[in-house]
């Protein structure tokens, strides 16, 4: 074998030059893509469509309000769009909060209305709402409650008169009408209710049937 050092060297070099020619300086080929076509014949059928409206927008919607707000707070212009992005959501979110809120009321509403509802059903779930601190949906759940054991006695009709004003003078008892009273200003006032409306209305419920069949009873009976 050579013994010679400029030997080695020559080696180095020639090594050097085979691998800076082809095929050693190319990436090897990519797999295969056999819907390559397909995806470049999708994405021009949407730049076809889509890319005329797309550059009208931005020619006169977008570019013009871009260089109008830029034209005001100058290099504070994307901190405004960023902070007003983040304002527009907060107002969206607490919409959405109540809309929910306003529906989940109705149906509260309109659960204790169905017949043949279990009235201890309602007063469970009035509890429960009122741990959890919904007075006014506990409220109103305790009063459907009520109404309901009052037709199950046989003490109102279904539906028997239009607003709680209206029973509370048939019934003639003065703890449903101080009970009717509230309910009506926290139902359909939008009036705060707290634990002592839900206290009242959980005492004062097991009331009202004995108020009512006395005042029956003197209605029956008449005068003298």
């Amino acid at each position: 074998m050579p013994t010679d050092p400029g030997y080695a060297g020559a080696a180095r070099h020639q090594a050097q030059q085979i691998l800076s020619q082809p095929p050693y300086t190319h990436a090897p080929s990519s797999s295969p893509r056999p819907l390559a076509g397909l995806l470049h014949a999708v994405g021009r059928g949407l730049e076809a469509v889509f890319g005329p409206v797309g550059r009208w927008l931005v020619r006169n919607l977008f570019g013009p309000i871009g260089s109008g707000l830029h034209g005001v707070f100058g290099a504070w212009t994307l901190e405004v769009v960023v902070a007003a992005a983040v304002v527009i959501g907060v107002l969206v979110a607490v919409s959405l909060v109540r809309r929910r809120a306003k529906i989940s009321a109705r149906r509260v509403e309109r659960h204790g209305a169905v017949v043949g509802t279990d009235p201890a059903a309602l007063e469970a779930e009035a509890d429960r709402q009122a741990a959890l601190g919904d007075f006014a949906g506990a409220l109103r759940l305790r009063f459907q409650a009520g109404l309901l054991r009052l037709e199950a006695a046989g003490l109102v009709a279904h539906q028997q008169t239009t607003t709680d004003s209206q029973m509370a003078g048939q019934l003639g008892s003065p703890t449903f009408a101080r009970l009717a009273e509230r309910h009506q200003a926290v139902a359909y006032a939008g009036v705060p209710a707290d634990a002592g409306d839900v206290a009242s209305a959980q005492t004062g419920w097991p009331q009202v049937p004995g108020e009512v069949e006395r005042h029956r009873g003197l209605v029956e009976a008449g005068p003298g």
